[in-house]
């Protein structure tokens, strides 16, 4: 398999919606969940730690992670998306926006996906955990960092970062 379609959407922009509607239009699709629930399977947290503790623009063998997809959308995919294109370059680009507009994608990640970043459960479980700890190192550093640039603690900021 190859990947047709690259998502460039951030999280909390309808991802899940678009990975469940690809899914049923025949395109198996990559998203976070697939990192999450393949636990077992610790070389999909590997390849995206690894990517996200290199420059971007760096070289990765993509399909040690997408074999098995025709879609990908979500971070840690759309952190990357550029890269994607160059590897992919017959894929489509499908750009997810929260459909209540920037402000309201900022208040859903902040209330939701970066809440974990300083809940003390989850610096616990980041500290007592393998996999939370990659977790953790992979997140910060690919999404919070590269993608949207250190800007989530600034709210005008990471609202500008989300329109470019």
């Amino acid at each position: 398999m190859t990947l047709k379609i690259i998502g460039a959407g951030y999280g909390r922009t309808g991802t899940m919606s678009t990975y469940t509607a690809l899914k049923q239009l025949g395109f198996p699709c990559y998203h976070m969940i697939e990192v999450i629930q393949n636990k077992a399977n610790k070389s999909h947290l590997d390849f995206w730690r690894n990517v996200a503790n290199t420059p971007a623009g760096a070289q990765h063998e993509w399909e040690k992670v997408f074999a098995n997809y025709t879609a990908a959308v979500d971070f840690p995919a759309s952190c990357v998306w550029r890269e994607l294109v160059l590897a992919y370059p017959d894929a489509k680009v499908l750009l997810t926006l929260h459909p209540k507009g920037a402000e309201a994608w900022y208040e859903s990640t902040i209330d939701t996906i970066y809440f974990t970043e300083n809940v003390w459960q989850f610096k616990v479980l980041e500290w007592a955990t393998p996999f939370g700890r990659k977790f953790g190192d992979m997140s910060r550093k690919l999404i919070w960092k590269r993608a949207l640039k250190g800007t989530m603690d600034d709210r005008n900021r990471a609202i500008a970062q989300y329109r470019q």
